[in-house]
C-alpha cells in the first residue's frame, strides 16, 4: 500500500454563466469541503484570495500542516501561446457549428484550458519537490457534494493505494475504447475516460503532462479545442505503454482503490432510469434538428 499526494486546483472559469451545469465559486468551495478532511497531502493550485479559504477548511480539520497551497495569480500566463491559440478557435465561426451541441462546456475557451492544466499540475508538483511517489490528480469539486459519496466523514481517512507505481492510471466507463476518428469524437463528444481522477508515479509525471500537451498542440493545429477526456484518449492511444486503463464509474476509482469503506449513494430505480433513458433520446433528437439547422447555412 502506498500513501498518495493530491493535487487539486481551483481556477474561475467562470462557470456561474454556463447555460449547462452553471456553479459558482461559493459552490465550488462546498463541493471541496466535502471531501477536504482526507489525512492525505493535499497541494492546490489557486488564486490568492482562495487560498485563504482552502486554508481555513483544511485547518478546521486539523490538516493545514498536510496542506501546501501553490499561488498563482493568472493562470493563463502558465501556457500563454496555447492559451492565445484556443481563445481565437473558441471565438471564430466553426467551433460551434461543428458540434453536434453548439452550447457544450467544451466549446469554452477558459474551461478546456484548465482542463489542460490539471496535467501541469501534476508535474509542476514533482518538479518543484512537494511531491513524490504517487500521486493523484482530484478534482477540487469532485463528487459534486455527495452525487456518488454521501457522507463526508467518512472522508476522515488516509488514502493509500495498491496501484502500480509503473503506469499512470486512467479510469473509463468501458475500456473498450472506441476507435473513432478523433474528428468524429470532437463532434459527438462521446469519450469514455474520465478525468475526475487519475493517478501517476511522479517519474512519469513530466512525460504524462508533455504527452497531453502535444495533444492539446495538435488539436489546435487542426482548429479544434477540446477538454481532457479526449486529450487523454489521443495521449493513449499514442502512447499506451505508459498506461494501464482500469473500468469504473465516474467518482468509483477513489473507492475501488484503496477507500472501500465509503459509502456510496443507491443506485435509481429501473422506473426513473427508464424515464431518463427517454428524456436522453428527446434531448439527442433536439441536439441533432439544433445541429442541422446551423448546417443550413453552408448550404444556401
Amino acid at each position: 500500500m502506498k500513501e498518495v499526494t493530491i493535487v487539486t486546483a481551483f481556477f474561475d472559469i467562470g462557470r456561474k454563466n454556463f447555460s449547462l451545469y452553471p456553479r459558482t465559486n461559493e459552490k465550488y468551495l462546498e463541493y471541496f469541503k466535502f471531501w477536504a478532511r482526507i489525512k492525505n497531502k493535499i497541494i492546490v493550485y489557486t488564486y490568492k484570495e482562495m487560498a485563504e479559504k482552502v486554508r481555513k477548511i483544511r485547518k478546521e480539520f486539523g490538516l493545514l500542516d498536510r496542506t501546501v497551497i501553490i499561488e498563482i495569480n493568472d493562470e493563463t500566463t502558465i501556457e500563454p501561446t496555447i492559451y492565445k491559440n484556443m481563445e481565437k478557435i473558441a471565438n471564430g465561426e466553426y467551433l460551434k457549428d461543428y458540434r453536434y451541441q453548439n452550447i457544450a462546456v467544451e466549446n469554452n475557451c477558459k474551461y478546456d484550458y484548465v482542463m489542460l492544466l490539471k496535467y501541469w499540475c501534476l508535474a509542476d508538483a514533482v518538479k518543484r519537490k512537494i511531491a513524490d511517489g504517487m500521486l493523484a490528480w482530484i478534482d477540487f469539486g469532485f463528487n459534486h457534494g455527495s452525487d456518488c459519496y454521501i457522507n463526508s466523514e467518512e472522508f476522515d481517512f488516509l488514502w493509500e493505494t495498491e496501484l502500480s507505481y509503473e503506469k499512470v492510471h486512467l479510469f473509463a466507463l468501458d475500456t473498450n475504447l472506441t476507435n473513432e476518428p478523433v474528428f468524429q469524437l470532437i463532434k459527438n463528444m462521446k469519450v469514455d475516460i474520465m478525468g475526475d481522477l487519475i493517478v501517476a508515479p511522479d517519474h512519469l509525471c513530466e512525460k504524462f503532462w508533455s504527452s497531453v500537451k502535444t495533444q492539446m498542440e495538435s488539436m489546435i493545429r487542426l482548429g479544434f479545442i477540446d477538454d481532457d477526456q479526449i486529450l487523454l484518449l489521443m495521449s493513449y492511444r499514442e502512447n499506451p505503454e505508459i498506461y494501464e486503463m482500469h473500468k469504473s464509474d465516474w467518482f468509483m476509482p477513489l473507492k475501488e482503490n484503496g477507500a472501500s469503506h465509503l459509502t456510496v449513494k443507491e443506485k435509481k430505480n429501473k422506473k426513473t432510469n427508464i424515464k431518463n433513458k427517454i428524456i436522453n433520446y428527446l434531448r439527442k433528437k433536439k441536439m441533432y434538428f439544433i445541429y442541422l439547422q446551423h448546417q443550413k447555412k453552408y448550404f444556401d
